[in-house]
């Protein structure tokens, strides 16, 4: 047996026993465990609790007319949250506990977007970016970036992925 065959042989079993622990621990508590790859690439046990946060009442789309000026991005879930996505969830921006865009997902090659359009009548404000998820009903919430109509804020045309758990 190759060395390769045997460090996949024992990553295998080391993903069995996390799923088992996993159980163990957090069984009836309504936790969801996932596994994720650190940066040495050793696995490493991320827990996601359910909460009790409602949907949020946000409405279905900005009138862009109130406002002069627009910024537009596509977010993408980070990869911790993607399994938990679905259609029912929602992204938004806010400016000042605003809501100035509001975004449903998009399920392109496997990964969820979020066409989103932020609304402003100036530059310079912060604004902070929340996604919904229904199967966990949790709102996670992170500052985003400052509102500059004249650039994207990811500073290229490259879908923005932020990082709602760390």
């Amino acid at each position: 047996m190759n060395r390769n065959m045997l460090s996949r042989r024992v990553l295998s079993r080391w993903f069995g026993l996390c799923s088992i622990l996993a159980t163990l621990l957090c069984g009836g508590m309504g936790a969801s465990l996932l596994s994720a790859c650190g940066s040495d690439d050793e696995p490493v046990l991320m827990q996601i609790e359910s909460g009790s946060d409602a949907r949020p009442t946000w409405p279905d789309s900005i009138d862009f007319n109130f406002y002069e000026l627009v910024m537009c991005v596509e977010v993408q879930l980070q990869d911790t949250l993607q399994s938990y996505a679905s259609q029912a969830d929602l992204m938004f921006a806010t400016i000042g506990g605003a809501c100035r865009g509001v975004a449903s997902p998009q399920q392109v090659n496997g990964q969820w977007l979020f066409p989103l359009i932020v609304a402003s009548n100036e530059d310079g404000v912060s604004v902070s970016l929340s996604y919904y998820c229904d199967r966990l009903h949790r709102i996670f919430t992170t500052e985003w970036t400052t509102f500059d109509a004249t650039v994207s804020p990811t500073g290229t045309t490259a879908i923005y992925k932020p990082e709602f758990v760390k």
